[in-house]
């Protein structure tokens, strides 16, 4: 399950790197990719749903081995610790939750929601796909220009026949997150962690951004990690929060011998 102004696509350099055969459904949620726009508010709740219904229509009598990336790995761990039964195996790359915030901030941080609401919604635009390609180089120096090729290709789209713009494929209502300190907060988070029975595999970058922002100190990581009952915490090197883009070679075999071996 892809992240945050993401499509599902971009998994495919994990699933090439896998040596095994493996049945695997890939969705674009709403509003991404090749999945229908709101063109309004989208909530995790909302998805979380969408993935319940996805296990019903693919794996309705067998539990299903889930694996997310950021926010795909949050809506994966809120089925996972809802639905404990439905899962066999629960794979999350950097998709472990929300920092904590002090409920003193609360306030201000819906002021700053409210404010985002009103704003006009469009995507960046770029000269063509390999501006976009190039952008992304920027962000992620670890991608290879046949990999930035291909995620531009999966992220962007034409809005003009002419092809001399390119845009994000993703509705811009996305860029807008869910009310702050609503759902969910890192407290609700962990008490699904908790909830979750099934074998957990927890892969991080040694250079991810969300890592620091996150957790800063190594012990809130280690804290949060505790809630999961049986589980494997491994760390990536020479990654980022990207981890399944810059190395997935090594993600790909992490998640094989898990599912192998449990």
């Amino acid at each position: 399950m892809h992240g945050w102004l993401d499509t599902s696509s971009t998994f495919q350099f994990l699933v090439d790197c896998f040596e095994q055969e493996w049945d695997i459904i890939a969705p674009d949620w709403p509003g991404y990719g090749e999945s229908e726009w709101r063109h309004q508010h989208y909530y995790m709740q909302d998805d979380v749903v969408m993935l319940d219904v996805i296990l019903d229509r693919y794996s309705p009598d067998t539990q299903a081995s889930l694996v997310g990336h950021s926010y795909g790995g949050q809506v994966t761990t809120l089925l996972s610790g809802a639905r404990p039964e439905r899962v066999r195996h629960y794979v999350s790359l950097e998709g472990f939750g929300p920092r904590q915030q002090p409920v003193s901030a609360a306030p201000r941080l819906m002021a700053m929601w409210l404010e985002r609401s009103r704003e006009e919604r469009r995507n960046s635009q770029y000269t063509g796909f390999d501006a976009l390609a190039q952008r992304l180089k920027t962000a992620n120096v670890r991608l290879t220009s046949q990999r930035a090729d291909f995620l531009a290709r999966s992220l962007g789209r034409c809005p003009a026949q002419d092809n001399t713009v390119v845009e994000l494929q993703a509705d811009p209502w996305r860029r807008l997150r869910g009310m702050p300190l609503s759902f969910p907060t890192a407290a609700f988070f962990e008490t699904f962690l908790s909830h979750i029975s099934a074998p957990a595999l927890w892969l991080r970058g040694d250079d991810s951004d969300y890592m620091t922002l996150v957790f800063p100190e190594d012990e809130l990581y280690k804290a949060r990690f505790s809630h999961l009952r049986n589980a494997r915490d491994v760390l990536i090197n020479q990654a980022g929060h990207n981890i399944h883009h810059d190395q997935p070679e090594l993600v790909a075999r992490h998640i094989e011998h898990f599912l192998n071996s449990t």
